[in-house]
């Protein structure tokens, strides 16, 4: 792998001084991309261009996984000097560059430079992404802070957002030897999460495998006889209602005493989320037609 193939601020330079105008449209003929194609030859937005196209250099070599959001054409009077794709805005590919794309110095910039000449959806697209980050992040920390302390030690995520489970199972048993407690301490943990009970991160998905290793009786001798907390009413109803006990136990819903079924009804409705509402209605208000009646 030559140095000569690896992203150049020299060679962008170049190209970006000797371009009299430039021509953003789609990677492939054909497709369609809002505000594209459209000719920049204003030359002090080519100035603008030029001062906020910059790259880093000397990072580890990378290829973005699709083509490109867009090209930019660069042309001169002759003709066109070379095409630069735009991903994500993070990074630019072009083909000179044969062992890497090149991350942008400051993508938020070029986003910048693309709205004030009309092309507006890759800065929404990426304050979009931006805001979704920022909520995950919230979510994961709220989980984080839900997890039983003696869990932290063994809490592992890979890069797929898998969880190594047997690790946590052993944690578990050492700091809570008495079942009960171990059960109301995951449904805490579980009734924790970003909220929804479909499309949720991966690593949620851990809380319930622990707690479908006991057995349907034990988890609602864990509920009986208390007043649940609003935590361990929401993950009680996540995991009745949930998908992989509807697969694997579903009869055992049956065995909710009527009155948790309505407490856990009452839980999910009180979400705005339709998803999570329409489980807890096909879960615990097919059980009941009282509650069929009153909830209608």
């Amino acid at each position: 792998m030559s140095e000569a193939a690896m992203p150049s601020q020299q060679d962008l330079r170049e190209l970006l001084a000797k371009s009299t105008w430039v021509c953003l449209g789609p990677v492939r003929p054909g497709e369609s991309y809002p505000g594209l194609p459209l000719d920049v030859r204003d030359e002090a937005a080519l100035d603008s261009l030029r001062a906020c196209l910059s790259i880093q250099e000397g990072v580890q070599a990378f290829h973005c996984m699709c083509i490109g959001d867009f090209a930019i054409e660069l042309h001169d009077a002759s003709g066109l000097l070379g095409v630069l794709t735009f991903h994500h805005g993070v990074s630019i590919r072009w083909d000179r560059w044969k062992a890497s794309d090149a991350l942008l110095q400051d993508g938020p910039a070029v986003l910048d430079w693309l709205a004030s000449i009309g092309v507006t959806q890759p800065l929404e697209l990426f304050r979009e992404d931006e805001r979704r980050r920022e909520e995950s992040a919230v979510a994961q920390a709220r989980w984080l802070d839900a997890m039983p302390p003696s869990l932290r030690p063994v809490w592992r995520v890979d890069g797929y957002g898998q969880v190594e489970v047997e690790p946590l199972r052993e944690a578990l048993r050492t700091a809570y030897p008495d079942v009960q407690e171990r059960i109301l301490a995951l449904l805490r943990w579980f009734g924790s999460g970003k909220g929804p009970w479909s499309g949720f991160p991966s690593y949620e998905e851990a809380v319930e495998q622990l707690l479908l290793d006991y057995p349907t009786h034990a988890l609602l001798e864990a509920l009986a006889g208390r007043e649940p907390s609003p935590q361990e009413l929401e993950g009680a109803a996540r995991l009745f209602a949930g998908w992989n006990f509807g697969q694997q136990r579903s009869k055992d819903r049956s065995l909710i005493p009527p009155a948790l079924r309505e407490r856990l009804l009452e839980q999910a409705l009180t979400s705005e989320d339709e998803d999570k509402r329409a489980r807890a209605r096909h879960a615990f208000d097919s059980l009941s037609m009282r509650l069929r009646r009153l909830f209608q």
